[in-house]
């Protein structure tokens, strides 16, 4: 049983992993786009500083809307529990006054 739920786990980590890895690759086109934009020479280190004040902006950015996301699906997931039991009650309830109504 513990060994289910720790490959279990493993899996939604990698799943996670695997969707991160989609934000990471679009951040690190963004530094190299920038990167390229700056060009090279004795000007390069002001634009570098600018760029990756950016990417600090752009990944606070990212970490919010992720959080708001995880607080959506928290949410989503009550809603869900609550829908499957009141759709529980509501069968038993049906069954009781069936109940009653071929007494």
């Amino acid at each position: 049983m513990r060994l289910q739920e720790t490959k279990d786990t493993l899996r939604r980590k990698q799943e996670e992993q695997r969707q991160l890895q989609k934000f990471n690759d679009f951040l690190e086109s963004i530094v190299q786009d920038m990167g390229n934009q700056n060009g090279g020479g004795a000007g390069a280190n002001a634009g570098d500083n600018e760029a990756f004040q950016n990417i600090e902006e752009l990944q606070n950015r990212f970490k919010n809307l992720k959080s708001e996301n995880e607080k959506l699906m928290r949410r989503k997931q009550a809603i869900n529990r609550e829908m499957e039991l009141a759709r529980q009650q509501e069968a038993v309830r049906l069954g009781e006054l069936q109940n009653v109504l071929y007494e």
